[in-house]
């Protein structure tokens, strides 16, 4: 799933520059969701982080699940699930794997900044 999440991030930006790249959002966006929901990846870190690549696809106003606001609070679940909001000092764990969390839960908590005052709804966070 995170691999074609950075593909929907890549087509997004590339279609403000080229029209064909459009469709692929789609494509990608879909093919994204249904490996999320048949939950193919064990690492709960990746769901963070594809949910909040997901973010990217926000064209879809009508369809819920389309929606950054969604996909902030499903990332935001997740991470609090997985103890990302406790500190990390005496975790025993990698380092790098510390600071990757670290980094996630920073970019979480700014994304459900933004995601919340652009759509007017309370913050998950």
């Amino acid at each position: 799933p995170l691999f074609n999440a950075v593909l929907l991030v890549g087509a997004h930006v590339l279609s403000a520059q080229r029209a064909e790249f459009r469709p692929y959002q789609d494509v990608f966006f879909r093919r994204t969701k249904e490996l999320v929901y048949s939950r193919v990846e064990q690492n709960r870190l990746v769901y963070v982080q594809v949910a909040l690549l997901l973010t990217w696809y926000s064209d879809g106003l009508e369809e819920v699940v389309a929606n950054a606001w969604y996909w902030i609070g499903s990332a935001a679940r997740t991470a609090i699930g997985l103890g990302m909001n406790r500190a990390s000092t005496n975790a025993r764990t990698l380092d790098s794997l510390k600071r990757t969390w670290i980094w996630v839960w920073w970019v979480l908590f700014q994304f459900d900044t933004l995601i919340s005052l652009s759509y007017g709804r309370p913050q998950c966070l």
